[in-house]
């Protein structure tokens, strides 16, 4: 109980948002211009409703278990954090790539700052999530 959250949380997740990312050096596919890759982004919504029929104690205010062993949300956290490390560096990569050569650093820049904008209004808006459910 004491070190689960933890470890599945940060250290675990981190891990495998690593990992995604090295994975990028050896694999890139889908390609820049695929229209597979926001479909795969977006399909990642899928680990919310996951995670929130994971056996997560104390459950006053959700009765539905459907994942109830703790194997369960270190493999979603594992999967979220490949799939992130994986699909985001992919993302910033592909970004300048596919733009004019004058615009490629603009580019890379904007979206280094959209990903980073992103990350705190996640971190900011993680608090409302977390009391809506």
């Amino acid at each position: 109980t004491k070190y689960f959250v933890p470890l599945t949380s940060f250290l675990l997740y981190n891990f495998a948002d690593w990992c995604g990312r090295q994975i990028t050096a050896w694999i890139q596919a889908p390609g820049p211009n695929s229209r597979l890759l926001p479909v795969l982004v977006l399909l990642r919504t899928i680990f919310l409703p996951l995670f929130i029929l994971c056996n997560y104690q104390p459950r006053a205010h959700i009765r539905t278990v459907l994942f109830d062993h703790d194997i369960y949300p270190v493999a979603f956290t594992t999967l979220l954090g490949l799939s992130n490390g994986y699909l985001g560096t992919l993302t910033l990569v592909y970004g300048p790539k596919i733009m004019p050569k004058e615009l490629a650093e603009a580019a890379g820049v904007v979206m280094s700052f959209y990903l980073v904008l992103g990350l705190a209004l996640g971190s900011a808006c993680s608090v409302l999530v977390v009391h809506l459910i």
